[in-house]
């Protein structure tokens, strides 16, 4: 598996609107990532035009101006006639996609019998400077957080993204409102914005680090650290572990939460190649973090590997390789979980880069978190070679950060989603499998690549080629799936309070009963996200982000109406 941030996301989303007479030429348009070639349409007037939907995900064709035309829903695949445009009279009309608001365009209707150039659609949004979430909706006022931390990627040494009671109720969620945003110039967020004593963290692309008010946004401090950065950073003791995706030697650095003083900073790995994308853990004095490669690139010898580092030095105190000498890959993609009770770590590990593969790929590990010593491992895909000069293997690395739960007899599991399109639950004593729940369609850019949450009842996820999200009992059954698939879906999920947590591709951040799915809320970001949402003290953080050059942390609170005034 290729690191997400140099993955082809692949996917072609095709707007192709004809005209049911021969007087007026097809125009398309394409979506693929954050490329949109915005559609301009001419039509003769009287002409009616159908829309052709050949992509994965449902989409609309919508007047800008209220009522004047509309498709209505279009499933994938399926063809439907725009109702209005053969009533509309000579002129320039506005449209756009009620599902993708930044897929959007224009049609023209011109008099019979004349061909005129198409006329000039409106400017495409620009990724690099995207809109501010906060302007979107109507705003909420700052109020003092309510209690509970999120202080890691997994808010937890369990990697629940369970944020519980902190976190509005269901019947709150339709009311979610902006309270602020924080803009950054340095490299946009794909990360968790990570909370603790009412103090925001977040961490751009570029390296910089912002230490913000949670309930305000006001900015505290400030560091620029000139690496790149494609993780979150961890809160433990009063100080921010900040994760650098250095390539030949990833850093983790350790800055003052109070100021941002550095106190140190340590490398991880010296192999050629390496590179780091999960993100670190703190727990019994020390800092773990996993290793990766930055391309897969067969040439080296990379192996994956985790590494434990004195909290208090950042000496390191071991590492533990994840394949054995004369094998490669087996990187560590994801963010360890740490049992506290019995001291066993759990990671997740990736394919190999040339044969013969390791039967520690694809495979979930067990180390012990004092010495690092290799305690159990369970492969779940064998012999799976893959790199990009190498394609013959699944590409099936556990990409997903494991969770920690037990069935509804108590007994003690591993989770973890793998690109398979499986989460897999394991003994947490001996990985053993204990039961597997194929969740969608395994593929190289990822079956479940986005980590999952887990609130004691059932576990969240995304099935990243439908863009679906899904949910599953402690037992391994199905309990629910979403119907309103859409473009790729990188994002991890989060979970509080009964509401389930989706930011997308589509520009979307989703809120989901947890124990129906229904759709409470859908709160537009202004831009397509890899990043992921925390809560804590009432508030909901939402980070921004798709790696380019501009970005926000946009933290939200529910605000409903006073009784009585509608």
């Amino acid at each position: 598996m290729r690191s997400l941030s140099r993955a082809l996301l692949g996917v072609i989303a095709v707007l192709l609107a004809g005209p049911a007479t021969a007087s007026a030429a097809q125009q398309q348009a394409y979506a693929a990532g954050l490329n949109y070639a915005t559609p301009a349409i001419v039509v003769n007037q009287g002409d009616t035009l159908n829309f052709n939907n050949i992509d994965v995900a449902t989409h609309t064709l919508t007047s800008s101006t209220p009522g004047l035309f509309d498709s209505g829903v279009v499933s994938a695949g399926t063809s439907t006639p725009v109702a209005g445009v053969d009533k509309l009279a000579p002129g320039t009309y506005q449209f756009f996609c009620s599902f993708h608001p930044w897929m959007h365009g224009a049609i023209q209707v011109v008099a019979p019998g004349t061909v005129p150039s198409p006329p000039s659609p409106p400017p495409l949004p620009n990724p690099n400077n995207p809109p501010n979430p906060v302007d979107l909706l109507p705003h909420a006022a700052p109020a003092a957080l309510t209690g509970g931390d999120w202080p890691f990627y997994g808010k937890d040494l369990a990697n629940s993204r369970d944020g519980a009671s902190a976190g509005p109720a269901v019947t709150q969620a339709p009311f979610l409102k902006p309270v602020w945003s924080f803009k950054s110039t340095q490299g946009d967020f794909t990360g968790t914005p990570v909370e603790s004593g009412g103090t925001v963290v977040g961490l751009s692309g570029n390296g910089s680090v912002y230490a913000l008010d949670a309930s305000t946004g006001k900015l505290l401090w400030q560091r620029d650290l000139g690496q790149p950065a494609n993780a979150t950073p961890a809160i433990a003791d009063g100080t921010v572990f900040v994760p650098l995706a250095v390539v030949n030697g990833p850093e983790v650095l350790a800055l003052s939460l109070a100021d941002g003083s550095t106190r140190w900073t340590a490398v991880t790995d010296t192999q050629t190649g390496a590179d780091s994308y999960g993100s670190p853990v703190v727990w019994n004095g020390k800092v773990y973090i996993g290793v990766s490669g930055q391309n897969g690139d067969p040439a080296l010898p990379l192996r994956g590997a985790v590494v434990a580092l004195d909290e208090l030095s950042g000496a390191k105190t071991w590492e533990t390789f994840t394949v054995p000498p004369g094998f490669n890959g087996g990187a560590v993609w994801s963010t360890p979980a740490i049992d506290a009770a019995t001291g066993h770590l759990f990671v997740g590990t990736g394919n190999a880069y040339t044969a013969p593969a390791a039967s520690t790929t694809d495979a979930v590990m067990a180390l012990d978190a004092g010495t690092g010593a290799v305690l159990a491992s369970w492969q779940a895909t064998a012999g799976d070679v893959f790199s990009p000069n190498s394609l013959t293997g699944p590409d099936a690395d556990f990409g997903a950060s494991p969770n920690l739960l037990r069935t509804t007899g108590g007994r003690a599991l591993v989770g973890e989603g793998q690109k398979s399109g499986a989460y897999r639950a394991l003994d947490r004593s001996t990985l053993a499998p204990v039961w597997s729940q194929t969740v969608g369609p395994g593929s190289a850019v990822g079956g479940v690549i986005g980590s999952t949450a887990y609130d004691g009842s059932q576990v969240y996820g995304p099935v990243t080629p439908a863009g679906e999200v899904w949910a599953l009992s402690r037992d391994g059954a199905v309990t629910w799936a979403s119907a309103d698939g859409g473009p790729l879906h990188y994002s991890p999920t989060s979970v509080a309070n009964g509401v389930v947590y989706t930011p997308d591709q589509n520009g979307f951040l989703t809120l989901r009963q947890a124990a129906t799915g229904a759709v409470l809320d859908k709160v537009p970001l202004g831009a397509m996200t890899y990043g992921g949402v925390s809560i804590a003290g009432g508030y909901v953080f939402v980070a921004v982000g798709t790696q380019s050059s501009s970005g926000y942390v946009v933290a939200y609170r529910a605000d409903p109406p006073a009784a009585g005034g509608g």
